[in-house]
């Protein structure tokens, strides 16, 4: 339960450090991440790493992170009120697809487990957003957990 205090209390911070942002677009994604990690954690998940930011339609945010052999991996996204759909894909260091989420939704998730210790990238991207909403509403956040 600690962990989990914590986790949202660094979700917070974030949150409250990055201005540029309105709260009502944070409260909807805060909720959206008070779930999912508490989901994390009684499946026997671990947050590792998590990262925020704004994207319009058609837009890619990359991230590129160390992945461990032999460990099963879940990645979780959620867009703001203004994304309509959001996609995750992770890719090797050789540039093989590992998982890919393509639903058409704003809170896409895979789960992948890998063999050899390597650094992928994970790329989210936005292939549908509301039209008229601010930039604000474009956020999205993403939990890279793995299974403890």
């Amino acid at each position: 339960m600690k962990k989990i205090v914590l986790t949202l209390l660094a979700m917070v911070m974030l949150c409250i450090s990055v201005s540029a942002y309105t709260m009502e677009s944070y409260s909807d994604i805060i909720s959206k991440t008070i779930l999912a990690i508490k989901v994390l954690y009684y499946t026997d998940y671990k947050v590792l790493h998590t990262f925020t930011d704004s994207l319009r339609k058609g837009n890619t945010y990359t991230y590129t992170t160390n992945f461990n052999a032999d460990t099963t991996y879940k990645i979780i996204a959620m867009g703001g009120d203004g994304i309509k759909d959001l996609d995750i894909a992770v890719y090797s260091e050789r540039g093989v697809e590992i998982a890919r989420d393509v639903k058409t939704d704003n809170a896409p998730e895979v789960e992948f487990k890998l063999y050899e210790s390597q650094q992928c990238k994970i790329e989210i991207k936005s292939y549908d957003t509301e039209l008229g909403k601010e930039s604000d509403d474009n956020l999205f956040l993403v939990l890279v957990a793995k299974r403890v």
